[in-house]
């Protein structure tokens, strides 16, 4: 990949450490301290279940179904104002959920059974089970103090068993590893990937690729002091941990 100004030092993830069987939590090094979540762009969610279920979180709940296992732990990165709990409850009766989100503390809405974090780190650090999914819808890429990798590698180092990543941005065709840009009509930067680099960060942490769809919405980016930046896209990812 091309190195120059913009592009993300990527020399920490270049040889990350391998970490294997049960994690060793105060030996777990995470990067930054706070999600990448602008909550002033999200509206709250609707009351009604029904209205709740687009495409997305059809999948998601369809997922989450098919899963072989009634009692599931789940980290929702960016899911603060409770919507995606509240779905899965209503829609996956047989499932016995523990539920944890990762947001800024003004996203944080009170709903029983749900424990909010800051972090990442401190959800993990807290938690007292293994974690079977981590989720996240449309928020992994929004930067605030960690960029995209960031996300991507804190994720990998809880040792969940599935991450599963909806409207994703990130490039194809791109000559950098990764780059930020500002979107019009949102108020954070946008942190993009490079989707080799994205499956190859993945790897090297011990997850492999199980699926990848594109979704159909148009993706405009204004960078034009950036060229050559391939094709900006959203994107639906779902990884699986490596020997599960």
């Amino acid at each position: 990949m091309t190195s120059g100004c913009i592009t993300l030092d990527m020399s920490r993830s270049a040889k990350p450490a391998k970490i294997t069987g049960s994690p060793v939590k105060h030996e777990v090094q995470f990067y930054g301290a706070y999600p990448s979540i602008n909550s002033d762009q999200y509206a709250r969610e609707p009351e009604n279940s029904e209205s709740r279920l687009d495409e997305y979180t059809t999948e998601y709940v369809n997922f989450i179904n098919k899963l072989n296992k009634k009692d599931l732990t789940i980290l929702d990165f960016g899911g603060g104002l409770g919507g995606h709990y509240l779905t899965l409850k209503e829609n996956c009766p047989e499932k016995n959920l523990s539920y944890f989100i990762v947001d800024l503390p003004e996203s944080f809405t009170e709903i029983d059974s749900v424990k909010y974090y800051e972090s990442v780190e401190k959800a993990y650090l807290n938690i007292d089970k293994p974690i079977d999914v981590i989720y996240s819808n449309g928020t992994v890429h929004l930067t605030k103090k960690l960029s995209v990798v960031d996300n991507i590698l804190n994720f990998c180092k809880t040792r969940a068993d599935y991450i599963f990543l909806q409207r994703m941005v990130l490039c194809k065709g791109c000559a950098y590893d990764h780059f930020y840009t500002f979107v019009p009509d949102h108020q954070n930067y946008y942190s993009i990937i490079e989707y080799n680099t994205l499956t190859r960060v993945a790897k090297e942490q011990g997850y492999s690729l199980v699926t990848e769809y594109p979704t159909n919405v148009e993706f405009n980016v204004h960078h034009a002091w950036l060229p050559h930046i391939g094709n900006v896209c959203y994107s639906n990812f779902l990884f699986k941990r490596d020997n599960l």
